[in-house]
């Protein structure tokens, strides 16, 4: 297991981490736009206060003595969206085959994280709610904007940097944007800065959590969204946090995804 994160699975931290290893997410249907805006807040709240500690979109990585731990927006909606006025997601280009060849490789020189494989498949909600702290709440998000399946991909690189992507495919692109939203939604929430666009790259934006968690790392998460999927970025370091690093990585992202 990944210790908890930001958002929902990841270490202790914002929305949007991962389970006591990974983030998760559930399948369900878009809150239709009138209640949206109250819905991410209300979702957002529930998921800070499930995540009190880290819970919420934190990514806790311990290499060693430490256990790394990523959060993903974990909050379960307390409005629920009415069917009747809701929009069908767009229809919108999917990505087929293995989703692991639409995230960046580790880079030369890594090395592996000691608790967790460096890639993963994850076939359903369920395996990705796993691997954050609030698996059932996680999994109701995923399952509420009709999670699909993803796929993890983890290192550490020369400069022990932890990196963490994520990928979560869902069943149309309004899905995907909604998830965005949401967990930039809850990372606020969760005590990190607005979403900043990343020079170059569309559909990309980072944010940094300016507290350092347990063991002095500065956390910073970032998303690329592109038609049924999103690709979520995590790192850790220890200070001083080059807000750079993220963005590299982003860029080279929403290079690869088509």
């Amino acid at each position: 297991m990944y210790p908890a994160h930001p958002a929902a699975a990841f270490p202790p931290g914002p929305p949007g981490s991962w389970p006591p290893g990974l983030p998760s997410y559930a399948v369900a249907h878009p809150p239709r736009r009138s209640s949206r805006t109250a819905w991410i807040i209300g979702s957002a709240v529930v998921a800070m206060l499930l995540v009190v500690c880290g819970g919420i979109g934190a990514v806790a990585y311990t290499v060693r003595d430490h256990q790394p731990k990523r959060t993903v927006a974990v909050g379960e909606p307390t409005v629920s969206p009415g069917a009747e006025d809701d929009p069908e997601p767009a229809p919108g280009p999917t990505h087929p085959g293995d989703l692991a060849q639409y995230l960046i490789p580790a880079p030369k020189g890594s090395r592996k994280w000691p608790t967790a494989p460096a890639d993963q498949a994850l076939a359903d909600s369920a395996a990705m709610s796993k691997l954050v702290a609030k698996p059932a709440a996680f999994q109701a998000v995923l399952d509420r904007y009709e999670f699909r399946r993803g796929f993890a991909r983890r290192w550490i690189d020369g400069r022990s940097l932890i990196v963490d992507v994520r990928a979560f495919q869902f069943e149309g692109t309004g899905n995907a944007r909604y998830f965005a939203d949401f967990q930039q939604a809850s990372l606020r929430f969760a005590g990190y800065g607005e979403p900043v666009p990343v020079a170059g790259a569309d559909d990309t934006s980072a944010q940094v959590q300016p507290k350092k968690d347990k063991i002095g790392r500065i956390r910073s998460s970032g998303l690329v969204v592109r038609a049924d999927m999103v690709v979520m970025i995590d790192t850790y370091a220890l200070p001083p946090n080059d807000p750079k690093a993220l963005d590299a990585l982003l860029l080279q992202e929403s290079r690869l995804l088509p």
